[in-house]
């Protein structure tokens, strides 16, 4: 009974509220642009990242909301709502080319370290070429 009554009021929230979450996925198009491409100050980009993973975690629960009343099995549930399930995703991604970046810089430290030991054997071979 007590499920049900739950169901029920999640239900009326998600009907309610909808036009709500709309309304922040057209915010996070703007807030990506400047974000991303226009570079704006440390203060200003701190607040819009702030605005914009509260954006993502009120995705997050009316997603957990949704699942929870749904009826039908999970699988239905993923072909029904796989585009918000991608749209969730997506901001995980953008944290995931940390890493690559990491691997890159990684990379770039051991070729400038092989570099610096050619070079340590160059002058090596050098003193010894000239008897230093």
């Amino acid at each position: 009974m007590a499920k049900k009554t739950h169901r029920l009021f999640f239900k009326q929230f998600i009907l309610q509220y909808d036009h709500l979450f709309v309304w922040a996925a057209i915010a996070t198009i703007p807030i990506f642009i400047i974000e991303t491409y226009l570079h704006p100050p440390f203060v200003l980009y701190v607040l819009l990242e702030i605005l914009s993973w509260t954006i993502w975690s009120a995705f997050l629960i009316e997603l957990i909301i949704k699942w929870y009343i749904w009826e039908y099995s999970t699988g239905h549930f993923v072909r029904k709502n796989i585009i918000s399930i991608v749209i969730l995703l997506l901001p995980l991604i953008r944290g995931l080319r940390f890493i690559k970046i990491a691997h890159v810089e990684r990379v770039v430290q051991q070729v400038e370290t092989a570099a610096a030991f050619k070079d340590i054997r160059k002058i090596l071979d050098l003193r010894r070429i000239f008897g230093a």
